[in-house]
């Protein structure tokens, strides 16, 4: 499994799925959704406000693969960072990965 801590991503869904070559990844918000929220509009930061998993990646997956799944999150960051009108990103792979 391959999971990235996402920054700054504002949506209303709780969870949702965006399609890879790799299966989807599944974007889940953090439990401290609303704190980060609140700190990033009223105190200009940043903050990991959802955590994105691809669970087709895993230690048998190429190298290849690992690229082409780094190069997808960066992607749909870029879309969802035109959606939202503020710079989404992945900021840092978690202890799960």
């Amino acid at each position: 499994m391959l999971q990235f801590n996402i920054t700054n991503l504002q949506v209303s869904d709780i969870n949702f799925e965006v399609p890879s070559a790799f299966g989807k990844w599944d974007f889940e918000q953090a439990a401290v959704y609303s704190q980060i929220i609140s700190r990033i509009n009223n105190e200009d930061i940043m903050g990991n406000t959802y955590f994105a998993t691809n669970a087709g990646i895993n230690f048998q997956s190429s190298i290849n693969d690992l690229e082409a799944a780094c190069d997808e999150i960066i992607d749909i960051c870029l879309v969802l960072s035109f959606i939202n009108a503020r710079c989404v990103a992945p900021s840092s792979t978690t202890t799960y990965s």
